[in-house]
């Protein structure tokens, strides 16, 4: 079936380079840069709700994906021609689930009422980053359904209880705070590494990996000695910038900040913002770190900072007005 789904997507819309573009802007990069975005100009606080979305939707999704171990159409079907390289296993599929979290996440934060636009808008996006990983061959049709779904009903729960979730942690104590920071952290490290366990003891077909080495091979593509395992370094990035949304979300407290509305201001946060980014991914960069430490830090000193500097206060946002 994946097969028959595949070349028809292709001969129906013979755009590859448009859906690797789709799929690219669709996956973790977008959604950090959208996160950024978010965070400025909506303020500390609505934006940190959409950021809880987004990492806990990969985090399940990455847990989910260890539980299941299963592969991707092209390791197991030679008639479905990948267009790129990917391993890591693929149900259910991780640019669905987190796309349509976050994209969910926004249409949530912009409706007012029974506006409809926001949420055309959002849905027909994560649709379209779904259709991509098929039309690349790289997530079955279930797969990316999948992703979609759980994506969209974790939104939805979560975006309701937030704001009592929010309203808790704001009333305790600061070492109160900085305990539970240290427990969500320690439960969502030691699920994420009984997954991994569980993925690292299946034996794997062979016939997997030597697909996706011949993909590699036609493609032209480098397949690193080692990648086509359980583990996955992008688990531990997504670790670190979990930590550091709890980091700033502790530090924001209950009145968070945002853009101000002068135009001198905004552009000063922004360029505060891009040259924190730059600098201190290049310095740790320097010092061998690289991306993983600026993910954790990166909230901080990025986003809190220049709000902090350049920006204005943002009232808290009103748990009835979060939930619509």
């Amino acid at each position: 079936m994946n097969d028959a789904v595949v070349a028809w997507l292709r001969d129906a819309l013979p755009w590859p380079q448009f859906f690797f573009w789709v799929t690219d802007a669709g996956g973790p990069l977008g959604w950090w840069l959208l996160l950024q975005f978010i965070l400025l100009f909506a303020g500390t606080q609505r934006g940190l709700r959409i950021a809880w979305l987004a990492c806990l939707a990969i985090w399940s999704n990455t847990v989910l994906k260890y539980l299941l171990v299963a592969p991707r159409p092209f390791w197991i079907d030679g008639g479905v021609e990948a267009l790129r390289v990917t391993d890591g296993f693929g149900m259910p599929s991780g640019h669905a689930q987190g796309a349509t979290a976050l994209l969910v996440g926004c249409a949530l934060l912009a409706a007012r009422g029974r506006r409809a636009l926001p949420w055309v808008l959002a849905l027909g996006a994560a649709m379209l980053i779904a259709v991509s990983r098929v039309y690349l061959g790289v997530h079955s049709v279930a797969q990316v359904i999948w992703g979609f779904a759980l994506g969209l009903a974790l939104s939805l729960v979560l975006w309701r209880y937030l704001p009592a979730l929010e309203a808790w942690a704001q009333a305790r104590s600061l070492p109160a705070r900085v305990g539970a920071i240290a427990a969500l952290s320690a439960a969502a490290a030691a699920g994420l590494w009984a997954a991994w366990r569980r993925a690292a003891n299946v034996d794997l077909p062979s016939e997997w990996a030597a697909n996706v080495a011949a993909t590699a091979a036609r493609l032209g593509e480098p397949l690193e000695a080692g990648a086509f395992e359980p583990a996955d370094p992008g688990a531990i990035a997504l670790a670190l910038l979990l930590l550091g949304y709890l980091l700033l979300a502790l530090v924001a407290r209950q009145r968070g900040h945002r853009v101000a509305a002068g135009g001198q201001s905004m552009a000063l946060t922004v360029v505060a913002a891009v040259a924190i980014n730059l600098v201190l991914f290049a310095a740790l960069n320097a010092l061998g770190t690289g991306l993983l430490l600026w993910l954790l830090f990166q909230p901080l000193l990025a986003v809190w900072l220049p709000l902090r500097w350049f920006g204005g206060a943002d009232a808290p946002a009103a748990a009835s007005g979060a939930a619509r």
